[in-house]
């Protein structure tokens, strides 16, 4: 290495010349902007509150949707049984009519 400059070598490259580094800290050094703390303590809080009442709204949410697809299970049981009671009835209504109204228009039909 000489004083013009001619010579590229770094520091770190000649033997025996220590780099100069920072001392290593040994602890974190602490935060001491209490504004900043404050904000992310309150908006953590904030968003945890949050992510509760979301968890909250779909519990209840997930109840109603259960609740009325029971509901709707129910109601087409009983659609499904009134129209077979009101098949049987109509049946039943057929039979108890006399015979020849029942075949009215095959009688008649058979008579021209």
């Amino acid at each position: 290495m000489n004083i013009e400059g001619g010579d590229d070598t770094t520091a770190g490259e000649i033997e025996g010349v220590a780099v100069a580094a920072p001392p290593a800290p040994t602890s974190i050094p602490p935060d001491n902007n209490w504004r900043v703390k404050r904000a992310v303590v309150s908006r953590e809080k904030k968003l945890a509150k949050l992510n509760k009442e979301i968890v909250e709204v779909a519990s209840r949410e997930k109840k109603k949707l259960a609740k009325l697809d029971q509901q709707n299970k129910e109601m087409r049981a009983s659609n499904d049984s009134l129209k077979r009671r009101i098949s049987e009835l109509k049946s039943q209504i057929e039979l108890a009519r006399p015979r020849w109204r029942r075949h009215a228009r095959r009688y008649l039909l058979h008579m021209i």
